[in-house]
């Protein structure tokens, strides 16, 4: 009796601090969204390696630190943030699964204008992050400068919940929705990943069509090393009655099959090709695409196969700029 509300749960005069919550198993992050925030949280709670599974709060983080954080999120992925979202997971984990439920719920068209820019030049661009969002090309089109019109055709499975069995199919569908923004080229193509074996097929058919395409830049491509065409039958899958985890693991298979069915034909015009330091460390590209044109260009950018697209996305823009740049020859 006669103690203040608070006194029972203050600690006495002296007490040791109470023990910080042990950390869960290290879990790395899966795609660039979660590079991205596993960036934002190791600088703003001092705390390296910082895996997906880690609760913000039980690594130090306050509600200041929370709201300083999502301000830097927001202006890196161009996108508004509520700050009540770390209530409901305070997790990378369940930040990135939450941003991607709200990106799916606005119902984005076919086609993103990421960045205005001038017309003349635009490039579209298929960021292949079928898991993550593609947010990171919010930060790839401001380091390109103001001037870069950029958009992005979202890949399949995050764009909608029926996903094409092959790269041919995918690149079939993504160019009906590339006509109808733009009719007609000439065309600044190119993508990341599995979106770049994309943009690959639809340069390809752009040409067999009349138009003309000014540039094409495949940044780390997929696998595209079998000698021979392989033809996959397996019909078009709907995703809609998966959840989020099923989802994932069936896009990663869907995407890992279509890239390795693929064998790109020859390419009668310029093929910028980007990789990563580690990857070309590792003697990568495996397919010689030497083999399919006789104008290649071959640069080198910082990081691995996601660094690249956050920690290095600086880099990267400069290099793709040169590549748009470049005159063909």
């Amino acid at each position: 009796m006669g103690q203040s509300p608070d006194s029972s749960s203050a600690p006495a005069q002296g007490a040791a601090p109470a023990e910080a919550k042990p950390r869960a198993p290290y879990a790395g992050p899966e795609d660039p969204l979660q590079v991205l925030l596993v960036g934002l949280w190791e600088d703003s709670l001092g705390v390296p390696q910082v895996g997906i599974r880690d609760n913000f709060f039980d690594l130090g983080g306050d509600s200041l630190l929370a709201a300083d954080m999502l301000m830097e999120a927001e202006a890196l992925l161009g996108v508004e943030i509520s700050p009540d979202i770390l209530l409901a997971g305070a997790t990378i984990e369940q930040l990135a699964a939450a941003l991607l439920a709200e990106n799916r719920a606005l119902g984005r068209p076919r086609v993103v204008e990421v960045q205005k820019g001038a017309p003349e030049g635009r490039f579209f661009y298929l960021h292949g992050d079928f898991n993550g969002g593609g947010f990171y090309c919010v930060n790839l089109a401001r380091h390109m400068g103001p001037d870069q019109a950029f958009c992005t055709l979202p890949p399949h499975g995050l764009a909608g919940p029926l996903v094409p069995p092959t790269i041919e199919d995918m690149a079939a569908d993504q160019l009906k929705a590339l006509l109808e923004f733009q009719p007609h080229g000439p065309y600044r193509l190119g993508g990341h990943c599995n979106g770049a074996l994309v943009a690959f097929e639809m340069a390809r058919r752009l040409l067999q069509r009349g138009e003309r395409v000014e540039a094409l830049v495949l940044i780390s491509p997929g696998l595209a090393a079998l000698p021979t065409p392989v033809v996959n039958r397996a019909p078009v899958v709907d995703l809609s009655p998966l959840s989020l985890e099923h989802r994932r693991q069936a896009l990663l298979e869907i995407y890992r099959q279509a890239c390795i069915d693929y064998f790109p034909q020859p390419y009668p015009g310029r093929i910028s090709l980007l990789y990563s330091a580690t990857e070309a460390e590792a003697d990568r590209p495996r397919y010689d695409w030497n083999r399919v044109t006789k104008d290649l260009e071959v640069r080198t950018v910082p990081g691995g196969h996601l660094t690249m697209l956050t920690k290095h996305i600086q880099e990267l823009a400069v290099q793709v700029k040169a590549c748009l740049q470049a005159p063909a020859v």
